[in-house]
């Protein structure tokens, strides 16, 4: 089975560009927030009411990824990825198992790696997080697994 692409968004940069839409729904609540080696971050979205919590919130997060398998004609959350973030210096910060298809954390400015592993595979790119909310639009696409 080819299981398609994987595409990591930067979700802050979309909803900061007006992408994302406001409605009057009520918003549904993150799981709680954890602390590993002093970085706060919350992951999960595995249900449909999560989706929304999740993209309201990336507004607040410089770090907002988003991890989908694609498929033709459809995209398919990803849930157990393992998600590894490193500073400019190539430091270790943070692992973590996402527990859905979204990853949010709350660094500092500056310069890092991310790192993605499903299935087998793991991907990794730049970023740049010019302040600690708000980012330029950004999407990575992220290659073929398996």
């Amino acid at each position: 089975m080819d299981p398609g692409n994987i595409k990591l968004v930067l979700l802050s940069a979309l909803f900061a560009a007006g992408i994302g839409s406001a409605s009057a729904e009520p918003a549904a609540k993150l799981p709680p927030m954890r602390i590993k080696n002093g970085i706060e971050y919350v992951t999960g979205g595995q249900f449909s009411g999560d989706v929304r919590a999740f993209e309201q919130a990336a507004l607040r997060y410089p770090i907002a990824l988003e991890l989908v398998r694609r498929e033709p004609g459809r995209e398919i959350f990803l849930s157990g990825a393992r998600v590894t973030l490193l500073d400019a210096g190539g430091r270790h910060l943070l692992t973590v198992d996402a527990d859905g298809p979204f990853f949010l954390a709350q660094v500092p400015a500056g310069r890092y790696r991310v790192s993605a592993t499903y299935d087998g595979r793991t991907e990794s790119r730049d970023l740049v997080v010019p302040r600690p909310s708000g980012q330029s639009p950004v999407l990575i696409e992220w290659p073929g697994l398996g």
